[in-house]
């Protein structure tokens, strides 16, 4: 009864409004309803009320039921105008986000909302009045479900310049018609923080998110967005956890992901105007190219599935069903690297943050629709995508092409106009590989250790972040985020599971040891993710150093220790080179060309002839990139990758180093062929040494008068001299170990090397070499 008669008397207090106004679908600010009755107790004009709507409200409403109304809107201004965090959990057919509990006062509430929003039109005095309702309580309340979590409200402001007045609001993610989205950013510098008012206390967020709800906020409606920032109490340690462990499908259950790349940047040194460099330009020429992309006819090109075994590690292009006449490179002139402003509009557009972060990556796969918003602009991911896509196939042939007339000049323009899509396309075949993995098994599996390999240059404040970031993609892996534990125990565990998973070594080709730093809470086995610049591994599909397994798996006797049960020792290193500084790898650096052939005439040219009757140079060369085959766009005829195509581009780039030493041309050589293989040498090679090996024992057959002894490879940037190759079983590439100097039985990890002739199983036929287990700590 009391309830129905509070009801009656709302209408009542309602009629006084015009019927005109249209309602909006926000719920009114609790914190007004509240000073409003407080007024009225006190004899007082409420904020915005004529005097003599007081005195015909005081008439409707009795004492005894007026307060009872403020103590129940006090109750709700505690809550932010939410309802109360205690309910209970919602079953499927309720509503999705929590509202009061009778229907009939959610309502009124929202007719009451054209008096709360749309007389205040969100000036001052009502930010000021929210300012002062906090009574000193948090505005997180506690979700008391596993799946329970928050969603934002950005109430309505007709002004661009009003503060933002934003609430949260508890929903769960068992109901239907959830009804929000949800926002993929960029956090930003902590140090440049923006107000916002949420649920009537000033909350300080970044500038960039900030400026992504300005961008949301409409003039009449509320939106409702997710945002982690602001829904997840992210003082609560507790809370991260549980939310973490929900967050891939808050993303999938969004009716859409909004991608936030940010506003106008402005115009970097040089002769461009800003107007020339704006977003808007950038959005226009993605479009363009997103267009020119979708007109061609690539046949079978395509974004590869998620799998090494493409040939491309970087996530790129197959090249099945590829037609000679679409390597000629620019039958329009849409893109030219050389003093371009739409060119330098691309750059900018690929550099922004959010393609750099790792978060973003779980985000997109995750999404069932995607919008891209880039400042006023808005562009959809397909097109995104695509414009990438026709970067990565055209970009490098016109820099190629500028560079026949610009000789010496080369490296220069190399760097100015590189496009950093590698990110973009990266994410894109991740999100491919979810999706696909999602139709088989009705979750997403994707394999942690690919997805580390591939979001190896992405970034993380928290650099926990780098495995945990990636967890929710990985349905067949058991590790549970949980940020009260050390990075160094994470990446330990991680390495562990990836061990028991896959049952192989693979992941110890992430490790990467380098000579200026190195995480003394790590075992040498143990990759640290968090480095994002350490080079890609020398993984290839056609590695099988180790014969097919046969004995026990590997085992961790002890913390921190792992029991190889079967390793072939193959020689001591016994010479290294200088670390090679593979950023002047190029057909145009002289000081590149002096660098290698120094070491080719030292290190390489008394070997004589390599043991498997290969030559030195072709050791050598295919040592330089890990005998990675590298795809070669402009080969005629859309030619298929394979041992041939490496062997034309190493080739080429020898006779540019004959052309250096001799100052002659003896045979003419390809260009293009020869930078296809500098561009793979400049990340395979990079931050290694070439090694060179001591005398394996004589084997049967071998005249050592024609054959050298001795093993060629490319080894890590720590590999010293009187380190040990070794082969274990279960890996794909060999591996340099050191003997610890207190303990002789125990042996650590230096890295992952390539070494020509012992890849695919020969040490299984060596003779004279030691074989055991092997415990590296």
């Amino acid at each position: 009864m009391q309830s129905q008669s509070k009801s009656s008397k709302l209408k009542s207090w309602i009629r006084k409004f015009p019927r005109h106004r249209k309602p909006h679908l926000s719920s009114p600010s609790s914190v007004q309803i509240q000073r409003e009755a407080q007024a009225r107790n006190e004899g007082e004009a409420a904020p915005g009320e004529p005097t003599k709507r007081k005195l015909e409200s005081e008439k409707r409403h009795p004492p005894s039921t007026r307060s009872a109304r403020v103590e129940h809107e006090a109750q709700e201004g505690n809550n932010g105008g939410a309802a109360p965090v205690e309910t209970t959990k919602q079953n499927s057919e309720s509503t999705a986000i929590t509202a009061p509990a009778n229907e009939q006062n959610a309502t009124e509430e929202r007719r009451l909302s054209q008096a709360s929003i749309t007389s205040s039109e969100d000036d001052a005095a009502s930010d000021s009045d929210e300012l002062q309702t906090s009574n000193g309580l948090s505005m997180y309340g506690a979700l008391d479900e596993d799946r329970d979590f928050r969603v934002l409200d950005i109430l309505p402001a007709r002004k661009a310049s009003s503060q933002l007045r934003c609430r949260l609001k508890t929903a769960n993610l068992d109901t239907r018609n959830l009804g929000f989205s949800a926002l993929s950013y960029s956090w930003g510098s902590p140090d440049t923080a923006h107000s916002v008012m949420c649920n009537g206390r000033d909350l300080k967020v970044t500038l960039n998110l900030h400026a992504a709800l300005v961008r949301l906020r409409e003039r009449r409606k509320v939106v409702t967005i997710w945002a982690d920032q602001i829904c997840v109490n992210q003082s609560d340690i507790s809370e991260r956890n549980r939310q973490v462990r929900i967050m891939r499908d808050i993303y999938a259950r969004a009716e859409h992901v909004l991608i936030w790349l940010g506003g106008d940047d402005p115009a970097p040194d040089g002769p461009l105007k800003r107007d020339e460099i704006s977003l808007r330009m950038a959005v226009r020429r993605i479009r363009e190219l997103s267009e020119e992309h979708r007109r061609e006819d690539y046949g079978a090109l395509q974004l590869t599935h998620y799998d090494y075994h493409s040939g491309e590690p970087q996530y790129g292009l197959t090249t099945e069903g590829f037609t000679g006449e679409y390597y000629h490179w620019h039958k329009k002139n849409i893109m030219s690297p050389a003093g371009d402003p739409g060119w330098e509009v691309l750059q900018l557009f690929f550099s922004r943050p959010w393609f750099t972060r790792i978060w973003v990556v779980q985000e997109l796969a995750m999404a069932r629709s995607v919008k891209v918003l880039c400042g006023d602009d808005e562009l959809s991911w397909d097109e995104v995508k695509n414009a990438a896509s026709y970067i990565d196939i055209h970009e490098y042939g016109e820099v190629m092409n500028s560079a026949m007339a610009w000789g010496s000049r080369f490296p220069r323009l190399l760097e100015e106009s590189a496009i950093p899509t590698s990110g973009c396309l990266a994410m894109s075949s991740i999100r491919n590989e979810a999706k696909r993995t999602r139709q088989t098994h009705n979750e997403a599996r994707c394999d942690l250790l690919k997805l580390l390999e591939a979001t190896r240059p992405a970034q993380a404040t928290d650099i926990r972040d780098k495995v945990i970031a990636l967890l929710g993609l990985c349905g067949d892996i058991s590790i549970i985020p949980d940020y009260n534990t050390s990075s160094a125990s994470l990446f330990q565990t991680t390495a562990t599971e990836l061990i028991r998973v896959n049952g192989n070594l693979n992941i110890l080709s992430q490790v990467f040891h380098s000579q200026s730093s190195a995480n003394p809470n790590l075992p040498s086995w143990v990759p640290d993710f968090a480095d994002f610049t350490r080079p890609p591994t020398l993984l290839s599909p056609r590695s099988h150093a180790a014969p097919p397994s046969s004995s026990s798996a590997p085992s961790f006797p002890a913390p921190g220790a792992l029991l190889l049960p079967r390793v072939w020792r193959v020689a001591r290193v016994s010479d290294v080179s200088p670390v090679l500084d593979t950023s002047h790898f190029d057909i145009y650096n002289d000081a590149a060309a002096e660098e290698l052939f120094g070491i080719f005439k030292t290190m390489v040219r008394p070997l004589k002839r390599y043991r498997n009757d290969d030559t030195v140079n072709k050791a050598f060369f295919h040592s330089l990139v890990g005998g990675y085959i590298e795809f070669t766009p402009w080969a005629p005829g859309g030619r298929a990758q394979s041992l041939e195509a490496l062997h034309h581009d190493y080739s080429h780039f020898y006779l540019r180093l004959v052309d250096y030493v001799t100052g002659m041309s003896v045979l003419p050589w390809n260009h293009r062929s020869a930078e296809t293989y500098a561009k793979t040498a400049r990340e395979k090679a990079r931050r290694r040494r070439v090694v060179v090996t001591e005398e394996l024992p004589m084997q049967k057959g071998d005249d050592p008068a024609r054959r050298s002894q001795k093993l060629l490879g490319l080894g890590p940037e720590v590999a010293e001299v009187g380190d040990w190759i070794v082969v274990a079983e279960g890996g794909c590439v060999p591996l340099v170990v050191r003997k610890c100097e207190n303990d002789e039985s125990a042996w650590r990890l230096v890295g992952e090397c390539y070494v020509h002739g012992i890849m695919d199983g020969e040490v299984a036929k060596l003779e004279g070499i030691g074989v055991g287990p092997m415990m590296l700590v």
